[in-house]
């Protein structure tokens, strides 16, 4: 049947597609598609029509299309394989949308995983959808450097980074996956920093970290509410040390990697265990001492910070309510000057 197609020989309809015409056989159609069944069975005008137009259709995949409708063979290519999903898609072939999902998912990778995920979501490829979902998760790092993240809305970034089950190594990198996204289109998206900042676990993060990077970040020393975020971390840090006691979601725990773990377990070995070992615990000690002081001393230096902040607030805050009064007896005099000058006119 698929030659008489190609030799148009008793074809008895013709799809228009892109300007261009696709001889067929209805009975055939309708055999491999629910959509062509109800269009050629029901009391629609179609019923009797010679030629049935396609909207949406690229006439580059239409050959690949209805050699598998006549066949059930297709070759499927990076090129053709999201016009063939939407086509079984609008078509209900189910089988052929199947194939080009089960092709999809074998070119998964870190450029293309988010636009698979939307394409899965949009033509409800459910077992594609899972799979995509599923490999950002694991890949975030590397997904976060792609172009497709950098491209993605406020709304899309915030659901990925406050998911507990992204994994990466440290919470740094989700961190430097906000300021990347941030900073791409910075006029505009400056304004969502501290939104994002929220949702990074900054008490997850190492202390060392936040003092050489975070502290320095100007999208962090220019906003008051990411410096209350800042101070918060450090004040966790203070109290319970990091990953302990969680205050709120600062501190609260992703998936991460086990590679300190392992590294600390090749430590842990015979051979590195000793008449040593008091000694370093007491370094050990006293540099945690050191450390933990210069913690506070940065504690008291964004509490003071925050105060000239609140105190500068107040102030412009009063500044405005004596102009909001002088501008309301203003408006006044401005009244009754009105009504005198209405008052002689009247005269």
């Amino acid at each position: 049947m698929d030659d008489f197609r190609r030799q148009e020989i008793l074809c008895d309809t013709i799809l228009q597609v892109d300007g261009q015409e696709f001889p067929a056989h209805k009975n055939v159609l309708a055999a491999c598609s629910e959509y062509f069944l109800g269009l050629f069975t029901s009391d629609l005008k179609e019923k009797h029509q010679l030629e049935v137009k396609l909207e949406g259709f690229r006439a580059f995949v239409m050959n690949d299309l209805l050699h598998y409708i006549y066949t059930g063979e297709v070759e499927i290519t990076d090129e053709n394989v999201k016009e063939l999903v939407f086509a079984a898609d609008y078509l209900l072939i189910t089988s052929l949308k199947d194939k080009g999902s089960e092709y999809l998912e074998g070119i998964l990778n870190p450029s293309n995983c988010l636009s698979m995920r939307a394409f899965s979501e949009k033509f409800d490829c459910e077992e594609l959808m899972d799979k995509s979902e599923s490999f950002i998760l694991e890949n975030f790092v590397a997904v976060s450097k792609s172009e497709e993240f950098l491209h993605l809305c406020l709304s899309e970034i915030e659901k990925l980074i406050t998911l507990d089950d992204v994994i990466v190594e440290t919470e740094e990198q989700v961190y430097e996956a906000v300021v990347s996204w941030v900073k791409h289109d910075v006029n505009n998206r400056r304004e969502n920093f501290p939104r994002l900042l929220s949702q990074v676990r900054l008490g997850c993060m190492s202390k060392y970290y936040i003092a050489e990077y975070v502290e320095k970040e100007e999208l962090v020393t220019n906003n008051l509410e990411c410096t209350k975020l800042l101070y918060e971390a450090m004040k966790s840090y203070a109290l319970h040390g990091p990953q302990r006691q969680p205050i709120r979601d600062i501190c609260k725990t992703r998936k991460y990697c086990n590679i300190a773990e392992d590294f600390q377990l090749r430590q842990d070995s015979p051979k590195s265990k000793g008449s040593n070992k008091r000694i370093e615990q007491k370094v050990q000690k006293d540099s945690e001492t050191i450390q933990m002081q210069k913690l506070l001393e940065k504690i008291e230096d964004y509490e003071s910070q925050l105060e000239d902040y609140e105190s500068e607030l107040d102030k412009a805050n009063k500044e405005l309510e004596i102009l909001r009064t002088e501008n309301a007896c203003l408006k006044g005099e401005n009244s009754s000057l009105l009504r005198v000058i209405s008052q002689i006119s009247a005269q």
